[in-house]
């Protein structure tokens, strides 16, 4: 039986078992945890977009989504509806599911960057997150299957789009032999949703 709720932990009065749900105490994305963390175990991830706390990118905020796993997800904690300008990014958060029926981690180095691909369905997904460097990163999309062609959208941080979030949205065909070459803001991310052709 689950009764309290202790540092991230709910606890039973039976002190043979204790259920890690979630980790939490993070501060509101600007004091968010490292590149590495909270990829594997489920994370009560607060994702304020809009907010002028943050102290990261628009596209790491999209790439948070799929990189932390949080079946918790709190989109818009810190935000109103009438921040929102229709940001065409936003569609992204529309489709992100909230469980997975599979998660690869591509690439990365602890507390340096990662790039993680989850798929619900036939649709993939797969964020990519830097510390506070600026850095160039491939994606191999090898892990998709060899012979299907697929749809990405792309959501990367751009200081030349013209929205207040600065993050441009392109399409492109992919299949399994694309590498995808990625330029990273400092504390930046990229996101990406794929979708069977």
């Amino acid at each position: 039986m689950l009764v309290s709720l202790s540092s991230g932990k709910y606890q039973s009065r039976d002190t043979n078992n204790t259920f890690l749900l979630y980790s939490t105490g993070h501060k509101p994305n600007g004091g968010e945890i490292d590149a590495s963390g909270q990829a594997i175990l489920p994370a009560k991830q607060t994702i304020c977009y809009y907010d002028k706390r943050i102290k990261t990118t628009h596209a790491r905020q999209l790439a948070v989504a799929d990189v932390y796993y949080s079946p918790i997800q709190t989109f818009y904690w810190y935000d109103k509806p009438s921040f929102s300008e229709n940001e065409p990014e936003l569609e992204f958060w529309d489709k992100i599911p909230t469980a997975w029926d599979e998660t690869k981690v591509l690439q990365g180095e602890p507390g340096q960057f990662i790039t993680i691909a989850r798929r619900k369905g036939k649709d993939w997904f797969i964020g990519t997150l830097t510390n506070n460097d600026a850095r160039t990163v491939k994606i191999s999309f090898d892990f998709l299957p060899k012979g299907k062609k697929y749809i990405a959208k792309i959501y990367s941080d751009d200081p030349s789009v013209n929205t207040k979030t600065k993050v441009n949205v392109a399409e492109r065909k992919v299949d399994a032999s694309v590498v995808l070459g990625v330029t990273l803001m400092a504390s930046g991310g990229q996101a990406i949703w794929i979708r069977p052709e």
